[in-house]
């Protein structure tokens, strides 16, 4: 969906309701097996679009949906959300952009603020320096209807 949004200008808004990582450096950081001997997967699109994954991470599509509205839901990590952050206050429209952390993570002090993520992690240890909870993953409706409903007044009031 954030491929499709960044093609098609009539998508309107966008809700991330997952962790933000980058996806190239997931891959590459993530390769301690499991007990069973098996490496854990890392989430990409590369089962959508060969090759997109090694050229495109997920905060750099995100990024590029500006000035369209944005939430991310479910944390990542800081570095990424600066970024994201920097591309909305280029195209004028800094308020368009909102994140939010899991609770285990809303403060700061308890998040992994690195620029670079160490090499040889598992699943768990990935999971723990993306400051992203796994059991705390679903759809955050009280964030997302609050949001949706402004975006949707402000639509009407300018129509």
């Amino acid at each position: 969906m954030m491929v499709l949004g960044s093609l098609n200008p009539d998508i309107f808004a966008f809700v991330y309701n997952d962790f933000l990582c980058r996806t190239l450096e997931r891959a590459k950081t993530m390769t301690m097996p499991n007990g069973r001997g098996v490496r854990s997967a890392p989430n990409s699109i590369r089962h959508l679009i060969p090759g997109f994954w090694k050229q495109f991470d997920f905060p750099d599509i995100v990024a590029a949906l500006a000035p369209r509205p944005v939430i991310c839901t479910e944390g990542g990590l800081d570095r990424d959300f600066q970024l994201i952050s920097a591309a909305y206050r280029m195209a004028g429209a800094p308020d368009h952009f909102q994140y939010h952390h899991q609770p285990r993570f809303a403060d700061p002090a308890q998040r992994w603020h690195g620029s670079q993520l160490p090499a040889g992690l598992d699943r768990d240890a990935f999971f723990r320096f993306a400051n992203v909870d796994p059991r705390n993953h679903f759809f955050k409706k009280d964030l997302v209807i609050p949001w949706l409903k402004t975006l949707l007044d402000k639509s009407d009031n300018k129509n």
